[in-house]
């Protein structure tokens, strides 16, 4: 089973993306929003959110406020999918 994420961004967007539930969901995530190792870029996942997080500031880059997280029999697709367009 897949996990379907249901986010809304800053720019007042909501997007989507499905993660494969059986493996680590954050390298996942870390896909979607194309981060690479070693970019001094982090990511930051709660129940709540999903945040970026600059690693030499420690400070704030972006974040996504979770809407839904539920299990989906949907392929995994890690891109943001704009919802309602």
């Amino acid at each position: 089973m897949n996990r379907k994420y249901t986010v809304y961004s800053e720019h007042k967007t909501t997007l989507s993306c499905v993660v494969d539930a059986s493996r680590d969901i954050k390298p996942q995530l870390e896909e979607v929003l194309m981060i690479k190792r070693g970019s001094g870029i982090g990511l930051r996942l709660s129940e709540r959110e999903i945040e970026l997080i600059d690693y030499f500031g420690n400070s704030s880059m972006a974040s996504f406020k979770i809407l839904s997280a539920e299990d989906t029999d949907e392929p995994v697709s890690l891109k943001w999918t704009v919802v309602g367009q």
